[in-house]
């Protein structure tokens, strides 16, 4: 089974590449400032969803947040979320 970490996974593409793995049978790690984004029966729907609360600019819990999902095997990491400076 793939094993996909998503960075900014709660909106836009990042959760609709998180859903897309899913339903090919992936486990999929999100993570997003907000997890409130999500839709309230995403973790009913999709078993193999995992989320993290946390912001990108936050190395240290990022990291953690990784090292915790990759336990039990990660294939690719999307660095999907970002920062704009107007």
């Amino acid at each position: 089974m793939k094993s996909y970490f998503i960075t900014g996974g709660t909106t836009g593409l990042g959760w609709e590449l998180a859903q897309s793995y899913l339903k090919e049978g992936a486990r999929v790690a999100i993570c997003g400032r907000n997890l409130s984004k999500l839709p309230n029966d995403a973790h009913q729907r999709y078993a193999h969803l995992k989320s993290y609360e946390l912001s990108v600019t936050d190395r240290e819990a990022l990291e953690t947040a990784i090292r915790d999902f990759a336990k039990d095997g990660l294939d690719v990491v999307v660095a999907n979320a970002g920062i704009s400076h107007g």
